[in-house]
């Protein structure tokens, strides 16, 4: 179902199930786990809203619609300082919020 997942948002998702004791079917997890990604991958886009401008987004969306996810991340890195620490940052937050709740 997760077949696009990066290896390493997985890890850190299946991570966050597990330090939260949430043991389920396979299938359920793999719902749970994409739901947990569909949430992360909203708080990567509001960081990149944030720090783009409205020409840098149009750009984007150009890259993204003629490109591939290399070409995205190339983009991102050149226009977004420390875009890296900012999502590990992201994540973080995301990591805590989650088994707090």
């Amino acid at each position: 179902m997760n077949e696009n997942l990066r290896p390493e948002i997985r890890a850190f998702l299946e991570k966050l199930l597990e330090d939260k004791g949430i043991r389920v079917p396979d299938e359920l997890k793999e719902t749970m786990i994409a739901d947990l990604n569909q949430r992360l991958q909203v708080r990567f886009m509001q960081i990149i809203t944030e720090k783009l401008s409205v020409d840098d987004l149009n750009a984007l969306d150009e890259v993204a619609l003629s490109g591939g996810e290399a070409q995205v991340q190339s983009f991102l890195r050149s226009k977004i300082k420390n875009l890296d620490k900012l999502f590990a940052d992201a994540m973080q937050e995301f990591g805590q919020a989650f088994l707090k709740g």
